[in-house]
């Protein structure tokens, strides 16, 4: 947060490292970044940074460098209690130059990042699998080169290729209505297309409904999907229960991993810096829980 102020940013998984705690939490984050030396010197100070660095700050120089902030509970590491300020968790910079000298270092009151993983690995780890991009792939791959086929295939048919008897002058023009004049021995015919364009079509549409069902698009269109007449409320009640039971483990994992703690640290960002109204007297000294009120959590509720 900055002056109070909260900020998110999504970081890309290829350039994180995360690890868990005995009870399967994410506790632990390891992420790499670029920083130019202007970029670097304004967030740690340019007396904190390698040399090297603060010799390409003098010399105007814009050369990205790679630096890596590690986020760590405070008992997971032996950490010296100095460093880490009190804060149940650890923060510290490292620059590529010397991963060994800290350049910057302090500690957070809650964690700082969310972690959500669609689903757990059986074999433990930390990664979520089964995802429906990893698990349509495969489909999305194949969709995307048959759907070249088939276009490749629309274009030959609209203008295939001639072949022509040599010395046919001017060529042989293709517009509608286009008149041709040749000589005796000479002809042209258009070369035939070999190519199954309805077959082609068939298998997209199969691989569009996979890849359809694999993102759950039949649970937010569940009723769009069944308007052959108008259903009662039991009947749509039925419809989305189904549905949602599809959807139970992802979404309680969801909840659990980013909603609430996204949302419980926002509330108390927003207590803290007193952007919200005073504690009514009756919930003074009790522990609040925030509860999720969207449409989709009140499905899974129920």
């Amino acid at each position: 947060a900055k002056e109070g102020k909260p900020i998110y940013r999504t970081q890309h998984l290829k350039r994180c490292l995360i690890a868990e705690d005995r009870f399967g939490q994410v506790d632990t984050l390891i992420r790499d970044f670029w920083f130019s030396p202007w970029e670097a010197a304004s967030l740690f100070g340019e007396k904190n940074l390698p040399m090297e660095v603060r010799d390409d700050l003098r010399d105007g120089k814009t050369k990205k460098r790679l630096y890596t902030q590690y986020i760590i509970p405070k008992d997971k590491w032996d950490i010296d209690a100095e460093a880490r300020n009190g804060k149940p968790y650890y923060t510290v910079y490292v620059c590529e130059l010397d991963r060994k000298k800290a350049i910057a270092e302090g500690g957070y009151d809650s964690r700082p990042f969310y972690v959500w993983r669609w689903g757990s690995s059986l074999d433990g780890d930390v990664w979520g699998v089964d995802s429906p991009g990893m698990i349509s792939y495969s489909d999305v791959l194949q969709a995307n080169s048959e759907k070249g086929d088939f276009s490749r295939l629309v274009q030959l048919a609209a203008n295939p290729p001639i072949k022509q008897t040599p010395g046919i002058d001017g060529g042989v023009k293709m517009t509608p209505g286009a008149r041709n004049f040749i000589r005796p021995g000479q002809d042209y015919v258009a070369t035939p297309i070999v190519g199954d364009l309805a077959g082609i079509a068939n298998d997209l549409a199969q691989l569009r409904d996979s890849i359809r069902s694999r993102y759950y698009v039949n649970f937010f269109l569940a009723l769009q999907s069944n308007i052959e007449r108008v259903k009662t409320a039991t009947e749509v009640a039925g419809i989305k229960g189904e549905q949602s039971a599809m959807l139970a483990a992802m979404t309680g994992r969801l909840f659990y991993e980013f909603l609430e703690p996204a949302v419980e640290d926002l509330f108390q960002l927003e207590y803290t810096y007193g952007r919200l109204p005073p504690v009514p007297d009756a919930l003074k000294g009790t522990k609040l829980q925030i509860d999720l009120v969207s449409p989709l959590a009140q499905l899974q509720k129920r």
